[in-house]
């Protein structure tokens, strides 16, 4: 017999009796059982969340839909989690909205929950709800409306970035703004206020890469632009560091050398052998720990009350290679 999870003392005849609803209706709830109202589970939902029951037992197998995209790092992360999900209580089915969005809907509609590993926008998560009210959302690493989000600490790695660069007396800082990294604005934003508040002095410029535009043109059109090379290029997405050192830094040291890199990510994520590859100062986290999260809280679903959104942070620590250089020892 399975052991009834949450608070044992909570009396389900007097929450049903309170709601006007049988016994019967309350454990279908507390069980995910299917034969039950939006409305009426929501109601119940609540009372039981009032009285400080807040998990329920899964059923015996439940579907998990995963969202794929165009996104190789978010491939691995997500069939990653499949591997590790126990067979024999979760069905794990996969679809990308963006190339199928018919075929999405209708999976999403007979799926208990929804990992996206795709960067859903508020519109899709909204459409998904109502093609299916009952089901459960999680994203990973990118912020959302989803009822669980599970993302490295932008704002903490964002403001460490700035206090580095600061600490090293870097005053003339580039920022690399790709619109094809979902975060950036992100880390952006927070290194910029942290380095508002420690500096107010200190320029930084923003290099923009347009989607469709290459990222040798980008970083041309902004040095031809500029009177005076920056001490630093920040990259909030790091494939690039490694993008600019190869196509900029090693091929006219004469005029780029002089120039430091600051990277996020680690290495070993970004690309798939490390052959040639250089080490910066970096801003990193640790994917799997990303996944440990989403597999809690896969196996054990919080019961939502009015959708408040769930937002889980991994720890982001700086690492330092000697990358960029120290201003205040010259």
């Amino acid at each position: 017999m399975n052991v009834r999870q949450g608070n044992l003392k909570i009396n389900f005849t007097q929450i049903a009796r309170e709601l006007g609803i049988s016994v019967m209706t309350v454990y279908r709830v507390v069980n995910n059982a299917p034969r039950v109202s939006h409305a009426t589970r929501q109601r119940v939902t609540d009372a039981l969340n009032r009285c400080g029951y807040f998990t329920h037992r899964k059923p015996p197998v439940s579907r998990v839909l995963f969202d794929f995209t165009d996104h190789p790092y978010l491939r691995r992360m997500g069939e990653c989690l499949i591997r590790r999900l126990p067979a024999n209580e979760f069905v794990s089915s996969r679809s990308d909205h963006r190339r199928n969005q018919t075929g999405f809907f209708n999976a999403a509609a007979e799926s208990d929950i929804i990992v996206f590993c795709s960067v859903p926008d508020d519109a899709l998560l909204a459409e998904t709800r109502r093609a299916n009210p009952d089901v459960y959302t999680i994203t990973l690493t990118t912020e959302s409306s989803a009822d669980v989000t599970i993302t490295p600490n932008n704002k903490q790695g964002g403001e460490l970035v700035a206090h580095h660069l600061f600490e090293l007396g870097q005053n003339h800082i580039a920022v690399f703004l790709s619109d094809s990294h979902p975060t950036r604005m992100e880390r952006y934003k927070s290194f910029r206020g942290q380095m508002a508040l420690l500096n107010p002095d200190c320029r930084i410029d923003e290099i923009h890469h347009r989607i469709g535009e290459s990222f040798v043109t980008a970083v041309e059109l902004y040095f031809s632009g500029i009177s005076r090379l920056p001490g630093v290029i920040f990259f909030p997405a790091g494939g690039f560091a490694q993008e600019f050192w190869e196509k900029f830094t090693s091929r006219s040291p004469d005029r780029f050398r002089s120039i430091g890199i600051m990277s996020y990510d680690r290495p070993e994520d970004l690309f798939e052998t490390l052959d040639g590859i250089q080490l910066f100062d970096r801003i990193e986290f640790v994917p799997e720990n990303i996944l440990d999260w989403a597999e809690y809280y896969i196996i054990n679903r919080p019961m939502m009350k009015k959708r408040s959104p769930v937002h889980t942070c991994v720890n982001s620590t700086l690492v330092v290679n000697g990358s960029v250089p120290n201003l205040k020892k010259r």
